[in-house]
């Protein structure tokens, strides 16, 4: 059997950054027990397996509508919502955008070019 666990070095992170992420959140290890002939299969195909299945889950877990965005950007280490929205897309994922969420984007985007004295709408 391979075991297959994962550390802050895995996904990039400093010793820092990891004991900062502690400090926000308890945080859990989970451990996979697959075979060898499996192992040796999903590491041709995918080098940081462990990697793999945080991507997986967070993938899942999305689609699912069971974790946010913010949850996604949070498991995968991500600094910036764009780099979210490129990892759902580059899995074909799409992402959970309602009429509600134009509404409130356009009313914000309204609000910003009146701050800014630009823009040329009528009032809402």
């Amino acid at each position: 059997m391979v075991t297959c666990k994962s550390n802050y070095t895995d996904f990039g992170l400093s010793e820092m950054q990891y004991r900062s992420r502690i400090a926000k959140a308890m945080l859990m290890n989970v451990e996979l027990q697959i075979s060898d002939d499996l192992a040796h299969l999903l590491t041709a195909e995918y080098p940081d397996l462990p990697r793999a299945v945080v991507e997986a889950l967070a993938l899942e877990g999305y689609r699912s509508k069971r974790f946010s965005e913010g949850q996604v950007r949070e498991m995968l280490g991500f600094s910036s919502r764009m780099q979210v929205h490129a990892f759902l897309k580059e899995h074909g994922v799409h992402l959970h955008y309602s009429l509600a969420d134009l509404e409130q984007d356009r009313e914000t985007s309204r609000q910003f070019e009146d701050k800014a004295g630009i823009g040329n709408h009528p009032p809402a």
